[in-house]
């Protein structure tokens, strides 16, 4: 016997002892070896090295099922294999066949119901899911229920609706394993169905109204659209009057209250959370960081009952102090969430750009915390690129610091990972861009003794993207904290977003600082690439076209869009339009315009690098936002000659001159806005001014020269130029890596990732 021949005759026996794990991984790749094994050898084999739901795992099953065609077991294993492999028609068959081989089993027949609604077929799903509660008799396939009503394929009117509302009925309060299921697949059904608001989705969900746990099911609904006020009413009358105490509704309440923010007013929920959760439930760590919150600010209240964070966050630090970082130069760090395609977004990009060119800093980072999760996220990269400077993703901190730590939610782990870029930094200035990282970058910056705290909003005050301003109580009163600092600067785009501001968090207008957007103009399209893009989004010759450009969601109402659309379609028949941008709110706009009959009408190129150039498209610019600070878009529209129609909503009105490049007209008021529109493209003389003083209005008032030259001085760059970058670096465009950022401390050193897009940009340059 060779060599070769000895090592392929091994002993069965071998296969169990974990002493033989280097031949076992070959075995199992040759599938010409299943014959020399017995039948337990491979269950073996599946069981140790083959991954649930690979094309080996199912390859080796079907070995087994022609050893034993009567195993429900590996029948089973294998329904499961192809499950979760995405294989669902598989999948049933084998489930199918399960049910011949042995008596039905309730986990078997769920399985088969979520494949067929895998599957698309929504009435099967239903018509089985009541099959099954009559056959076993048990009240938690309500799940399966509610998930094939809420797809909104079966209406009221339907045979089967009657028997489903019973079965809801039937829901068993002591059923643990119902409500799980229901307030997982009730946001699954919102995730998919995507309701402009609560109240739409309250009624979209009607039909469970008599379920026992109607409150439970309103509580999921608001924690959806963040209105943690109402969904924390809820969830404590459920837990503190019902006594209704499964996993499922504590870990909800744990999460609702700590973001609330009124954690010494719910201290019994999180207590009732670490007695009842298993310890490696995160929700339990979430609990009992809350627990330790009120014990660390107990001497800065009154009563534990009135702390709230992040508003005592703020109130335990010095309102005064000397920094240690005040003489070390010009070091400044800008801070962002992403760079994705919005306004606030492309003004940071913008404004970390100028600031760079300008020479006059020692060191200007960049800190994104999301650049990669989607190519959405990096949208406004290619502004930044090839300048030789230091853009990095935010580091992970391994150890909790104290207080940034206490923040709820989000705020917490964003304020941690900021904290430690300015602890081993040391920076002069920290510019922070949008509300929560003002609050959690604030907060970190105040923490570490910056000298200098720049904080810029994009928006209107909070409560305009809130739907309760309870929910925001611990905001305001941190802005109010956060601004009593002499080292914090708060900056807005326009007038109407610092008297919102000053309304809201009840602080002097005369604190806010006001500086407009700067944009950069490209070159429009010439007459051949009109041409093209014309025939690219199919717009008809010599129509009328209006377009938009703005994020699919509930602020830009794009449903309203639509009405302002019809009342322009019943006067101007010839009318197109073409909108640019994406949003979770896309298909159900898709959907509307194809029950409308007015698919035809409308162009969606969706997202694309640069729209401002194709705004030369249009005729007129429409907006139906509910609300605005200073969009970018209308300033760019105005730049390429294109009058802007808008409700009167934020900054709109600052950033056009009304009846002259332009018209608002009342929020919400869309006959009035569709007939400004149409009377306004009738009068010819009308138009040929404004698209002249449209033009000069942005051009000579939204430059992004004018923005810098007013952030200098915020900035603290009135000197000389006090540090240039190196040649090479500003040519080939490489990420320059952060060495003084590697100082030793009781942390870990600090080793932010770089951009995985500073190697494409040395291989772009090399190309060149």
């Amino acid at each position: 016997m060779t060599e070769r021949e000895s090592n392929s005759s091994i002993d069965v026996r071998q296969t169990h002892e974990p002493s033989h794990s280097n031949d076992e991984p070959a075995l199992v790749r040759n599938h010409k070896t299943f014959e020399k094994f017995a039948t337990r050898d491979l269950k073996e084999l599946y069981r140790n090295y083959a991954r649930p739901g690979s094309r080996q795992a199912r390859s080796m099953m079907r070995e087994l099922l022609g050893r034993e065609p009567q195993n429900a077991a590996i029948w089973r294993h294998l329904s499961d294999a192809h499950f979760q492999s995405g294989r669902y028609k598989q999948a049933a068959m084998c489930l199918r066949r399960l049910c011949v081989v042995r008596e039905k089993k309730p986990h078997d027949y769920r399985r088969y119901i979520m494949c067929k609604y895998r599957l698309g077929k929504k009435r099967a799903c239903l018509d089985h899911a009541i099959r099954y509660t009559a056959y076993f008799g048990h009240s938690h396939i309500i799940s399966q229920i509610v998930f094939a009503i809420a797809t909104e394929q079966l209406g009221r009117s339907h045979r089967l609706f009657a028997r489903a509302e019973r079965a809801v009925q039937s829901c068993s309060k002591s059923d643990w394993e119902a409500h799980h299921h229901l307030l997982e697949l009730v946001k699954e059904h919102l995730d998919q169905a995507r309701p402009a608001g609560p109240d739409e989705a309250i009624r979209l969900l009607s039909y469970l109204k008599p379920c026992a746990e109607w409150p439970l099911i309103e509580a999921v609904v608001y924690r959806y659209y963040d209105n943690f006020f109402e969904a924390r009413a809820r969830l404590l009358s459920l837990i503190r009057e019902r006594q209704l105490l499964h996993p499922a509704v504590i870990r909800l309440a744990v999460e609702v209250c700590h973001i609330h923010g009124e954690i010494g007013a719910d201290e019994d929920v999180f207590r009732l959370a670490v007695g009842r959760l298993r310890p490696d439930d995160p929700h339990r760590a979430r609990a009992e960081l809350a627990i330790e919150t009120l014990e660390y600010f107990a001497r800065h209240t009154v009563r534990p009952d009135q702390v709230i964070v992040p508003q005592v966050c703020f109130a335990s630090l010095p309102k005064y102090y000397n920094s240690p970082f005040r003489n070390l130069g010009k070091r400044i760090a800008f801070f962002g969430g992403s760079l994705a395609a919005g306004g606030a977004e492309k003004i940071l990009a913008l404004l970390f750009k100028a600031i760079v060119q300008t020479g006059r800093t020692e060191k200007c980072d960049l800190f994104i915390y999301d650049l990669y999760s989607s190519p959405n996220q990096h949208h406004f990269l290619d502004l930044i690129e090839g300048l030789g400077c230091r853009i990095y993703q935010m580091p992970r901190v391994p150890d909790p610091i104290r207080p940034l730590s206490y923040l709820p939610g989000s705020l917490g782990k964003w304020s941690q990972y900021i904290g430690h870029i300015l602890r081993n930094g040391k920076y002069s200035t920290a510019y922070f861009a949008l509300d929560h990282l003002i609050i959690s970058g604030g907060l970190a910056a105040l923490h570490y003794r910056v000298p200098n705290i720049i904080l810029h909003t994009h928006n209107m005050a909070p409560t305009a993207l809130c739907d309760d301003d309870a929910d925001l109580n611990g905001w305001r009163n941190a802005y109010r904290s956060l601004l009593a600092h002499r080292q914090t600067t708060l900056v807005t785009c326009c007038n109407a977003a610092a008297g919102d501001y000053a309304k809201w968090a009840d602080i002097p207008p005369r604190s806010i600082k006001v500086i407009p957007n700067g944009l950069e103009f490209p070159a429009p399209l010439d007459e051949a690439e009109l041409c093209a893009a014309r025939l690219a989004y199919d717009i008809p010759p010599s129509s009328l076209v209006i377009g938009s450009a703005f994020r699919f969601d509930h602020v830009k109402q794009p449903m309203v869009w639509i009405e302002v659309a019809k009342r322009i379609l019943s006067r101007r028949p010839d009318a197109h339009f073409v909108i640019f941008g994406d949003g979770s709110l896309k298909p159900p706009f898709e959907k509307v315009l194809e029950e409308c009959g007015l698919r035809s009408a409308f162009s969606l190129p969706g997202r694309i690098t640069n729209a401002a150039p194709h705004f030369a498209l249009f005729d007129a610019f429409l907006l139906t936002s509910k609300s605005e600070a200073l969009p970018n878009a209308v300033v760019e529209a105005q730049a390429y000659g294109v009058p802007v129609f808008s409700f009167d909503v934020g900054g709109v009105a600052e950033a056009i001159v009304d009846g002259r490049s332009g018209y608002v007209t009342p929020p919400q008021q869309v006959d009035a806005l569709a007939a400004m529109l149409v009377s306004s493209m009738a009068d010819r003389g009308w138009l040929t001014k404004a698209r002249v003083i449209a033009s000069r209005n942005a051009r000579n008032k939204f430059r992004i020269e004018t923005m810098v030259d007013q952030f200098k001085p915020l900035l603290g760059l009135q000197g000389s130029a006090a540090h240039v970058l190196p040649r090479q670096a500003a040519a080939t465009g490489r990420m320059i890596p952060l060495p003084s950022l590697r100082a030793k401390s009781k942390s870990p050193p600090f080793r932010p990732s770089c951009l995985k897009g500073a190697t494409i940009v040395e291989e772009r340059a090399a190309s060149v």
